[in-house]
């Protein structure tokens, strides 16, 4: 099983990997999800501060990384095994992919189109986060990063440990309700950027049906 030390050391790599201005918080966010319950709770809360910010507080994208991770954990564990003796997936070359299904493109057939199994496990990465109100480019730029640098990883069988950590206390809700407003970035995000501040969302049940869907039913 794999123990806090574990949680410590891939929530770290996470951060390094896709929210780079996250790390100092990057151990404590990762035992907190998987704990579950209050803790988990605690990271969706809005209003919630990172130390850093001038003038008041920066927000967060980790727990919502974390969160797509462990809500697509199943098909990410299967992209893992079909990688076990192929090349690295290109970043690049998964973010056309996925801003090709967005825009109802054809699968591409060029040389380096990652396999079916990769792109379906960063569709449902990047559904979970749009869900949590990342908007859709920057869901998928943050997916693409994160998975290219997960499949590339030595240690795939630790990975997988990893993720089956993240919801072993607690599976992640099967629907969060959106924000108020897009999680849109200061600017465009790219290479190390893919770890700037994002607004944090709350999570919780689906929204309640307005009076009218109700009368209407």
């Amino acid at each position: 099983m794999t123990g806090d030390d574990e949680l410590d050391r891939w929530g770290l790599r996470i951060a390094e990997w896709a929210a780079p201005g996250e790390t100092s918080l990057a151990a404590e966010t990762a035992r907190d999800y998987a704990a579950g319950g209050t803790a988990r709770g605690e990271l969706f809360r809005t209003g919630g501060l990172a130390p850093g910010g001038f003038g008041g507080g920066i927000t967060t994208v980790l727990p919502e990384l974390l969160d797509a991770l462990a809500y697509a954990a199943d098909a990410v564990k299967a992209a893992l095994g079909s990688q076990q003796f192929a090349n690295a997936v290109s970043a690049a070359a998964l973010l056309v992919s996925l801003r090709a299904r967005r825009d109802g493109a054809a699968e591409s057939a060029a040389a380096d189109e990652p396999p079916e199994e990769i792109v379906r496990a960063a569709l449902r990465m990047c559904e979970r986060l749009r869900a949590r109100g990342v908007d859709a480019a920057t869901a998928e730029e943050l997916v693409a990063r994160l998975t290219s640098r997960l499949l590339a990883a030595e240690d795939r069988a630790d990975a997988a440990a990893f993720l089956d950590a993240l919801v072993a206390n607690e599976p992640p809700e099967p629907a969060v309700r959106r924000s108020r407003g897009p999680l849109t970035p200061v600017r465009r995000l790219t290479g190390a950027a893919l770890g700037l501040l994002r607004r944090r969302t709350a999570s919780g049940a689906d929204p309640v049906p307005t009076r009218e869907e109700s009368n209407g039913a």
